[in-house]
């Protein structure tokens, strides 16, 4: 008989911990539907409830709810824009802008000549004198093949000295290549960050005297010496692989604005900066060891300049 007591004891002891941890419906709202402010105002949210937790995703982009499962950002153009001099030298049609989706990336010049590369210097604007001379913007998109790094290259060639005359120096300022994307304007790379790399075809017996900085690229022929008064030969600037396809941004993700041991709140206060229109969303949950629930709130929100 005992143990009857003792058990029918354990068993209401056991109902009654799975009571408490049932989870309820948080009860949650935002007092406004819809918000009207300007750009740069803070616009104060009015909340109702204590849920155990509040994030808040404001509808800016990487941060809206439409994305909360993953985005991929698609690029729609491949931009590229720079500006070229030239000047104290004579040889003709020596700069040639290139693009390939097959260069291994290797250091040696021969892994240059076993690519694939497409000539792409008539889509360009380049320099004719000492003045520099804005190449004009060209979209490369259809060059591009997904999932395969895109390179691009200055492609500097010397001939004879004795038959074409001096080379001349050419120099590159202002190497950008943009991505028109799903999600506005992104910099896939510029003077500072395009890992530009010289490679030489005659490095030894004739070697070019061109350099890289952060500002300008310059390709100069060999010194006119003994060895070199005759020399042929080419010079390459290369730019590092570039990822111009679709991009996984993976989930957008909210601010947290409560946590379990954050006490009641009634409001919170944002600040958007640009005009448009945007869905704030406030997800509130309730949750434990049993489970969790949720609910969602919407705000149309109208900024204007």
């Amino acid at each position: 008989m005992k143990n009857i007591f003792m058990l029918i004891a354990g068993l209401l002891t056991l109902t009654g911990c799975t009571q408490k941890l049932e989870v309820s419906v948080p009860e949650f709202d935002v007092t406004q539907k819809k918000i009207t402010a300007r750009a740069g105002e803070e616009i104060k949210f009015l909340l109702t409830g204590n849920p155990d937790l509040i994030t808040f995703y404001s509808g800016e982009v990487l941060h809206d709810y439409a994305f909360a499962a993953g985005r991929i950002v698609k690029t729609n153009s491949l931009d590229l824009s720079f500006r070229s001099n030239v000047e104290f030298g004579k040889q003709p049609d020596q700069l040639r802008v290139m693009a390939s989706v097959d260069f291994n990336g290797g250091a040696a010049f021969e892994d240059i000549t076993t690519a694939s590369w497409t000539d792409i210097t008539n889509r360009f604007a380049l320099g004719t004198n000492a003045t520099y001379k804005a190449s004009g913007e060209a979209n490369l998109a259809d060059l591009s093949i997904e999932g395969k790094p895109f390179y691009l290259a200055f492609r500097y060639i010397v001939r004879n000295p004795t038959v074409y005359g001096t080379g001349n120096v050419w120099r590159i300022q202002n190497f950008l290549l943009n991505a028109q994307t799903s999600i506005g304007l992104l910099s896939l790379g510029n003077m500072q960050n395009a890992g530009f790399r010289i490679y030489e075809q005659k490095q030894k017996t004739a070697p070019c005297r061109s350099t890289i900085s952060t500002t300008t690229l310059q390709l100069i022929a060999p010194a006119l010496v003994d060895s070199t008064r005759t020399a042929e030969t080419e010079c390459w600037i290369v730019t590092k692989g570039f990822d111009t396809g679709d991009m996984d941004y993976g989930p957008d993700r909210p601010v947290a604005i409560k946590g379990y041991a954050d006490p009641k709140i009634k409001e919170t206060v944002y600040v958007y900066t640009k005009p448009g229109n945007y869905k704030a969303v406030f997800t509130a949950y309730n949750g434990n060891v049993a489970g969790r629930k949720e609910v969602i709130r919407e705000v149309e929100v109208e900024i204007i300049p």
